[in-house]
Order: C-alpha cells, then structure tokens, then sequence
C-alpha cells in the first residue's frame, strides 16, 4: 500500500479506528496492518488465507486485551 493504513482508518474515525475489518487478499502483514487499524472491540474477518505456510505475528493483549474478534 502507498497508504498508511492505521492512519487512514483513524483520520476517517476521529483517531478511533476501523470498528471493522474485511481482509480479502493475501499478502505479508496484512493482518497485522488490520489490528493496527480497528478500534478496541473490533471485528478483523479473514478471507485469504490459504497457505498453511503463512504465519501472523500479532499481540495477544492486541486481541484479548483489547477485545478484538479474528
């Protein structure tokens, strides 16, 4: 992306964040790029992954502590 996508989720949303996320490519960081973009509380829905091979290197306080639904 040429875009900062945490940042252009939280210009749009008064610095809160995406309440959710739609992830419908595959592609290096791209679900850590989407935690970083929603709000606490959000939802993140993963459609692309398809290599087992594929790993994704997130925070669990990202997801329980801040309430987050992969």
């Amino acid at each position: 992306l040429k875009e900062d996508l945490s940042a252009a989720a939280r210009s749009r949303t008064e610095g809160r964040g995406a309440d959710v996320v739609f992830v419908c490519a595959s592609a290096p960081g791209i679900v850590e790029q989407a935690v970083a973009a929603t709000r606490p509380g959000s939802r993140i829905l993963l459609f692309a992954q398809t290599s087992h091979k594929e790993r994704i290197d997130v925070s669990g306080a990202a997801i329980c502590m801040e309430e987050r639904m992969l």
